[in-house]
This record gives C-alpha cells, sequence and structure tokens, in this order.
C-alpha cells in the first residue's frame, strides 16, 4: 500500500508537473500573443512608432519639399529672368478702321494701329499721320485723295535692341477714285478754280547756325539754300552747332480769294552726312510773337514730303481772310543737337526745291 502510495504521488507528481508546464506554456503564448495585440493596437491608438516613423519620413518629405520649392523658386526667378531680358522690336499692323468716307473733305481714310513688342519698350514713328496724334501714338489715320488714292504706311520700332520696320497698302475703297461731278446734282456744276505758284520771299530764306553757347552769336545766311541739321566748325563759326532752315512767302495777290487747296512739296536736294542722329522734322510757323509747331515729318521718312492737308488749307484761309498776306516757316530737327564730328549731317534744299501752290475758286 505504502509502495503503491509512493508510486501514485510519484506519477500524480510527473502528471501536475507536465500539467504545469502545459499550463505555463499556454499561458506564455497567450502572452505573447496578448503582448503582441497590446503592441497592435498601442500601435493603433498611440501611433508612436507610426508617429516616429513618419516623422522621420515627414521630415524628409519637408527636406524634400523645400528642396522642390527652392528649385522651383529658381526656375521661377530663371523665368523672370527670361522675360525681363531685353529683346529686339516686332510690330503687327492691323486696320481698325475704314475706309470710311469723309464727304466734308472728299477724303476716304483709314486707322491703323499697331501692336508692338520688345523691350525696352520700342519707339515708334510712323511714315504718315493725318490725326497728329490725335488717335495715340500706336494709331494712325490715312487720308486718301481722289488725285492720290493709294499710300503705303511705314511704322517704325526701335530700341536699344534693335529696329523693326512694317508696311500696309493703303488704297481708295470709298468707291470710285473720280472726281466728283455735280452736273445730275441739283444741276449744279463743279465751280472753276485757279492754281497759282506763291514765289519764295528770297531776302529772308536761307539757314542758320545755333551755337549753344550763348557767348556766340548765330550766323545767318539769307538768299541762299535752306540747310536742317548740324554743322561742323566753319570759318563763319568756331563751334559745331545745330542749324535751322527759314522759308519765306509773301501772297497779297490771294486777297479776297477762297482757298481750295494749299500745298508746299520739298524736292530734297541733297543729303549730307548722318541724319540717323535726328528723330524728326518739325515744321513751325510765325504768328508774329511766336513759333508754333505746324507739322512733323519723321527722319526716316526722307526729305522729299508735301505739306498738304485740310488743316494747312484752312490757315491759309484764315491768313488771306484775317488780311495777313506772308507766311514765314522755320525747320529744325529734334532733337536739335550736334555730334560734334567735322561732318554736315543735314538736308539741303534749293530754294527752287520748294513748291507753293493754292489751288483757289475762280
Amino acid at each position: 500500500m505504502k509502495k503503491y502510495m509512493q508510486r501514485f504521488f510519484s506519477e500524480k507528481s510527473i502528471i501536475y508537473i507536465l500539467f504545469s508546464v502545459f499550463i505555463a506554456v499556454i499561458l506564455f503564448s497567450v502572452s505573447a500573443v496578448c503582448n503582441a495585440c497590446g503592441a497592435k493596437q498601442d500601435y493603433k491608438e498611440s501611433g508612436s512608432g507610426k508617429i516616429d516613423i513618419d516623422r522621420d519620413i515627414g521630415n524628409e518629405d519637408n527636406d524634400s519639399s523645400g528642396y522642390e520649392e527652392k528649385d522651383n523658386g529658381n526656375k521661377e526667378d530663371i523665368k523672370n529672368k527670361e522675360e525681363s531680358e531685353n529683346s529686339s522690336p516686332g510690330i503687327i499692323l492691323k486696320i481698325y478702321e475704314g475706309p470710311l468716307y469723309s464727304e466734308e473733305d472728299d477724303v476716304c481714310f483709314y486707322r491703323v494701329e499697331a501692336i508692338v513688342q520688345g523691350n525696352p519698350v520700342p519707339d515708334l514713328k510712323w511714315s504718315k499721320d493725318d490725326s497728329n496724334g490725335a488717335w495715340g501714338k500706336h494709331k494712325a489715320q490715312v487720308n486718301l485723295t481722289r488725285s492720290n488714292p493709294s499710300y503705303t504706311l511705314k511704322a517704325t520700332a526701335a530700341n536699344t535692341e534693335g529696329t523693326a520696320v512694317k508696311t500696309i497698302d493703303l488704297s481708295w475703297g470709298c468707291g470710285p477714285a473720280e472726281t466728283k461731278n455735280d452736273d445730275d446734282q441739283d444741276g449744279l456744276t463743279e465751280p472753276e478754280t485757279e492754281i497759282v505758284s506763291i514765289p519764295v520771299y528770297s531776302d529772308h530764306t536761307g539757314y542758320y547756325i545755333d551755337p549753344e553757347n550763348p557767348a556766340i552769336d548765330d550766323v545767318y545766311f539769307e538768299g541762299d539754300s535752306i540747310i536742317i541739321g548740324d554743322a561742323p566748325v566753319t570759318a563763319d563759326c568756331a563751334v559745331a552747332a545745330p542749324v535751322s532752315g527759314f522759308l519765306t512767302y509773301e501772297f497779297s495777290s490771294l486777297s479776297g480769294k477762297n482757298v481750295k487747296e494749299a500745298s508746299i512739296k520739298f524736292d530734297l536736294d541733297q543729303e549730307m552726312g548722318d541724319v540717323s542722329i535726328f528723330n524728326k522734322l518739325i515744321i513751325m510757323e510765325s504768328d508774329g510773337s511766336g513759333w508754333n509747331t505746324m507739322h512733323e515729318i519723321p527722319q526716316e521718312q526722307g526729305g522729299n514730303f508735301i505739306l498738304k492737308s485740310s488743316d494747312f488749307t484752312e490757315f491759309m484761309q484764315k491768313r488771306i481772310d484775317d488780311e495777313i498776306f506772308g507766311l514765314e516757316l522755320m525747320f529744325r530737327f529734334d532733337p536739335y543737337i550736334t555730334d560734334n564730328d567735322a561732318d554736315w549731317d543735314a538736308w539741303k534744299y534749293n530754294q527752287s526745291d520748294i513748291t507753293f501752290k493754292i489751288e483757289y475758286l475762280k
């Protein structure tokens, strides 16, 4: 019995031991699983591990993002730099109005706009603008007459990077370019006219050298050619200086006349030196107390031109009506400068190269 009990307890101890080991294994497994679950739960709830990882990744992303932003900034700087770089001019011409007919003046006119590009902003010049800048510097008006029914308008844009020239052909588009005949209108006939040439008042026509130094007197040359530009040092003037031309007419024979059209035609005798230093020719008239700008001619248009417009015709009619039978004109380039070299830079006209005609009603 005693042996049996010892054997029983011995076997029982082994069973307890095995059971204890089994329970320990189960508890250890459960504990491991719970730890894993707890870790996963903590991972989900606290996100501490993920936050740390994300923080690292976020820092990397931030660094990368910062790098990208910096790079983008550099690209933007390059783009801005490229946009700010100088560029040569470009011109696009378009007709924005016309052809339109003006019955009062019997002209067919166009209005043309120039779209100019370039950096720095180019300076725009027109070969002709009958509006005298009324529509802005980027728009020009061209009046076509029945006697001159076509014109090639030229626009020139220039900046420090170069020059661009664009032209557009304009032609009469307001019906047939024929002289109006009123025979079929109320039985009226076209009034007869007469054209006269106004002679130059030679004794008060010529040019003068105009030194910038007030201590040096102007040098006048009357009864001579008309020269406009800049003069070198000469025997008559010890310094290089700008030169103005002047021209005088007397027309008392037109007293009481009704002017239909007035025009002065200039045929260049000689272009001397380099006149590209000038921008435009300014024509001024004297009212007895000062000089008033009458017309401007772009230098690149050249020295052959006609002073002819409805404004000039009205101006001459008013002179006659007011019994002012003299016309004194002065010509000078703008800018009014000298390049101080040893050459003449000028337009030269003989008195016979300038023709003043007035058409009046008989």
